[in-house]
């Protein structure tokens, strides 16, 4: 997944909020059953397959959920499936569990999930739909789901924690109008762009959630700074340094912060000739220009400048997800002698121009300390803000570009995600090299990332993983430069632990006894 880095602006009608039948927000209850919660993006679907970014899927996933999920340290867990096998290395088989209600009271069936697979499978507007590419079909087999995939791949487990199973014969429309998921939380009312508010599902199969209500408050932690200095929030993922001084001012609130799984890193067109933008060659085609950018960089002064908070980091991929390297350093030296010579090999004594495009760019105070740090061996760096997310997105898929900041993640819990999608050579046939923004190609690399995805245990496909991530990062694709920690504000009386993936999940949230 990819950090959207900024709110998304709401793309639905004033008229959808009074087609929701219960636009209306119910009377308050009990204060102490409620839990209220600000977020600093808005809320602007409740299609659970719209929308797989962090802001689309986080609250959603309270409403709807997979057959199989994601712990707190991303490892994957029975949900709506209790167990599931592989008859052969293509074929897999998931058993329902029984008793689940939808919160309309029907019964979850295997129907429900052939149908949430299908509409995924038949529209491609369906950010989701991306976490199913390796599907080729899927039917009901009594109170089993059985899914065939076109070749054995591993990492299908933790995609499919990120599809959420609707009701059979959910539209576009009726899953804005009637939210209906078997999640622990149900919708009461919802005003898009400015607030959601949920209901305990009491029929829900899993433990009972903690607080009979949740009040989502939508847009940027500088909004909600009144309420925290008021002290009517419960908890708030905070984005803003106003939020945290009024968190600071009083006794109520505490700050927790953990490492965010988003890796700020740098990307290279590999593919064109020319440097885009320009009449000159593309200098991020040498593997030896690549290296000597990575060298030129001391990654904790650029942490420190993005936040007192920021992790550097030199890996592609974190040592906490699977294929990750427990031994790898967090950060290599920076020789910039070494980086000339390599420069000057490459046929670039003297650097050379580039632009750097990025989202955001005018709030990370990072990026101009990396610029200073490149001048030093004779890169020379012009930044472009890009003004939005979508404008950014096209412009990398054209290979518009030549060098890039952003934030990527694999929230799949393991690297194989990654892999396929961001550095496979592209095949857009078998789904492969999806989001490879860099046209990046190695028969070496594909044949790694191939091997791994072919085995099934997790024992054995370990060491094929981190055989595959070492040879991305030595092909230097990314330049990985540092970890964010997200911070949230927590009142003091709340039972709060951080997810490593960082998903607001409030049925595993609770009250301090008194």
């Amino acid at each position: 997944m990819r950090d959207v880095q900024t709110p998304i602006a709401s793309r639905l009608s004033a008229i959808l909020a009074a087609v929701l039948p219960c636009a209306c927000a119910p009377p308050p209850g009990d204060p102490a059953d409620e839990l209220r919660v600000a977020v600093p993006y808005d809320v602007t679907s409740l299609d659970p397959h719209l929308d797989n970014s962090l802001e689309g899927f986080e609250q959603v996933a309270n409403v709807y959920e997979p057959l199989v999920a994601l712990d707190r340290e991303m490892r994957v867990v029975p949900a709506l499936a209790v167990a599931w096998h592989n008859p052969d290395p293509t074929t897999w088989v998931f058993r329902l569990r029984k008793g689940v209600r939808f919160h309309d009271g029907a019964m979850l069936g295997a129907e429900d999930v052939v149908h949430s697979l299908a509409r995924l499978q038949a529209d491609e507007s369906l950010a989701a739909r991306s976490q199913i590419a390796e599907v080729a079909s899927v039917t009901a087999d009594g109170d089993a789901v059985v899914l065939r995939t076109g070749r054995p791949s591993a990492r299908l487990l933790g995609d499919l924690a990120q599809v959420l199973i609707a009701r059979v014969g959910a539209t576009r429309e009726s899953l804005d109008a009637r939210p209906n998921g078997t999640g622990p939380y149900a919708v009461a009312s919802w005003a898009p762009g400015r607030r959601l508010r949920l209901r305990r599902h009491d029929a829900y199969w899993g433990p009972r959630p903690g607080f009979g209500f949740v009040e989502v408050q939508a847009g940027t932690d500088e909004h909600a700074t009144p309420a925290i200095e008021a002290g009517r929030l419960s908890i708030v993922r905070a984005t803003y340094p106003s939020a945290e001084r009024a968190a600071a001012q009083g006794s109520r609130y505490r700050l927790v912060r953990q490492p965010s799984p988003y890796l700020f890193h740098l990307g290279f067109n590999v593919v064109s000739p020319v440097l885009p933008g320009t009449s000159s060659p593309n200098p991020f085609r040498l593997r030896q220009v690549r290296e000597a950018i990575d060298l030129a960089l001391d990654r904790v002064r650029i942490a420190a400048a993005a936040s007192p908070y920021a992790v550097p980091t030199d890996r592609v991929v974190p040592r906490s997800i699977l294929g990750g390297d427990p031994a790898a350093v967090a950060d290599s030296p920076r020789d910039l002698a070494q980086a000339r010579r390599l420069l000057a090999a490459a046929g670039y004594p003297g650097g050379f121009e580039v632009t750097l495009h990025g989202l955001g760019l005018k709030g990370r105070a990072a990026l101009p300390e990396l610029c200073r740090q490149l001048a030093e061996v004779g890169v020379r760096v012009t930044l472009v803000d890009v003004p939005s997310s979508p404008a950014f997105q096209r412009a990398l898929r054209r290979r518009e570009y030549g060098l890039w900041v952003i934030a990527d993640a694999a929230l799949t819990g393991e690297a194989g995600w990654l892999l396929t999608t961001q550095f496979h050579s592209p095949e857009p046939a078998r789904h492969l090299g999806t989001d490879n923004l860099g046209g990046y190609a190695s028969a070496e690399v594909d044949r790694a990332i191939e091997a791994a995805d072919a085995v099934l245990k997790p024992r054995d496909r370990l060491p094929l993983l981190q055989k595959a991530v070492r040879l991305v990062e030595e092909e230097r694709w990314w330049i990985p430069l540092y970890h964010n920690q997200a911070t949230f504000i927590v009142d003091r009386q709340l039972v709060f632990q951080p997810r490593a993936d960082l998903y607001l999940r409030y049925a595993e949230i609770g009250a301090e006894a008194p």
